[in-house]
């Protein structure tokens, strides 16, 4: 009688060890379902706030170069010298003969287009419009522009600004922005 007593205790006891086992199993794979998804989560978020950085740098470049051009024109094609703007504490020269396109300038006379580049404006939280293109083009139903007043004639300015996330490498993410007036 005690034999069997023995046999059927013997044949229960694998039986707690099994079930610790399983449940062990069971919580573990859902421990690494959830810590994939927190993983995922951290690095979406993470790229958010670097796009949100680079689309802040780029409209900065955008601002500056619009508050330039309405303040002082400073993009203009008819003068002969460059004009030095300031952004952020940082100064760039622009505009002037030299920025005529395809060639540069010779006089005041001149209709050519103009085109300005402002090249890595740094900003203070470490991103940076790493470049703001200015394009002064003449839009004209009956041909050449000098001033842009004539009946039929404007210049058309548009603004190309690229920012990145950081200006010092790594793992960058560029936006871009485009104004037209």
């Amino acid at each position: 009688m005690e034999n069997k007593k023995r046999s059927k205790i013997n044949r229960t006891n694998g039986f707690t060890l099994l079930l610790a086992l399983l449940v062990s199993s069971i919580v573990l794979s859902i421990s690494l379902g959830v810590f994939g998804i927190v993983v995922r989560e951290i690095s979406l978020s993470t790229s958010a706030r670097e796009s949100r950085l680079a689309f802040y740098a780029a409209n900065s470049g955008i601002e500056c170069a619009v508050y330039w051009d309405f303040v002082q024109g400073a993009f203009a094609t008819s003068s002969p010298a460059p004009t030095t703007i300031t952004c952020n504490n940082q100064s760039f020269d622009v505009g002037g003969w030299g920025s005529c396109t395809p060639t540069a300038c010779s006089s005041s006379e001149e209709t050519k287009d103009g085109l300005s580049t402002v090249s890595q404006l740094n900003l203070s939280n470490e991103s940076c419009a790493f470049e703001v293109e200015v394009v002064k083009t003449c839009a004209s139903d009956t041909g050449g522009c000098t001033t842009g007043n004539e009946p039929n004639k404007r210049i058309l300015t548009t603004i190309r600004s690229r920012g990145h996330n950081t200006c010092t490498g790594g793992f960058v993410v560029e936006r871009g922005l485009q104004a037209q007036y």
